[in-house]
């Protein structure tokens, strides 16, 4: 190094404030390395998050069915005659059940 550069470091030092421009090349990679990343990064949770919706979804179909199946059976077994088989208790619909309760609450 010569003199002259030791001087100049001296008076820059001395000014409080650095003279020298920007890197613009390495801001510039530096900035398109991050945008790069945070776009790679979208697309990937964009990606999981639209499985994980999905496998939501679809795991609240199969009970829904069942729900509907069960209230459907369990409608049927108060709206209509019948006897189970297994204790051989017989079944009338409610509404006749609810009539035959007023009548004899009635006498």
């Amino acid at each position: 190094m010569s003199g002259h550069d030791e001087e100049r470091r001296e008076i820059d030092a001395a000014a409080g404030y650095e003279k020298r421009d920007v890197n613009l090349l390495g801001v510039t990679c530096t900035a398109i390395v991050i945008l790069a990343s945070v776009a790679v990064s979208i697309v990937i949770l964009d990606g999981y998050f639209s499985k994980v919706t999905e496998e939501f979804r679809n795991s609240y179909d199969a009970p829904k069915t069942q729900l509907i199946e069960l209230r459907a059976e369990t409608r049927e077994q108060l709206e209509t005659y019948g006897v189970d088989a297994t204790t051989g208790v017989q079944r009338i619909p409610i509404e006749r059940a609810m009539e035959l309760l007023v009548e004899e609450n009635q006498r």
